[in-house]
């Protein structure tokens, strides 16, 4: 679902206060492995090593050009046929496009990295993304 409405693009250095303000939002930190708030040093960091990973991909979901959400994958396997993934969309966003940035984002991960297969995880309670996974 790459149209001219909805697009994912790389993560560049100028998106990084806008990451992490989503990040570090308690709607977004509730559903992450690591709920502490993230320093600017910690991101910074995250960010430098992350980027310079081969195995990653970090994105940027937009909708009618505005950012609207974060996306990774990571290669699982050397040739990068499977991959894992996360996402979610800025908790400003205040319209529904989960769905749209997902479709978008695997659309991306299958014909641009390549990927055969994409696994997710999902926490317990974030029963909006299982919702969508299933």
């Amino acid at each position: 679902m790459t149209d001219y409405k909805h697009r994912v693009r790389l993560v560049k250095k100028s998106d990084l206060s806008l990451i992490l303000s989503w990040r570090n939002h308690e709607e977004i930190r509730k559903h992450m492995y690591n709920k502490k708030i993230i320093s600017n040093e910690e991101h910074l960091n995250w960010f430098n090593k992350s980027n310079n990973d081969p195995k990653k991909t970090l994105l940027i979901y937009e909708y009618l050009g505005e950012a609207q959400g974060y996306i990774n994958f990571e290669d699982l396997i050397d040739g990068g046929e499977e991959g894992v993934w996360g996402f979610y969309l800025s908790p400003f966003c205040k319209l529904k496009l989960g769905l749209a940035m997902g479709q978008t984002a695997l659309k991306y991960g299958f014909d641009n990295i390549g990927y055969k297969k994409v696994w997710g995880e999902v926490i317990k309670e974030n029963i909006i993304s299982q919702r969508f996974h299933e």
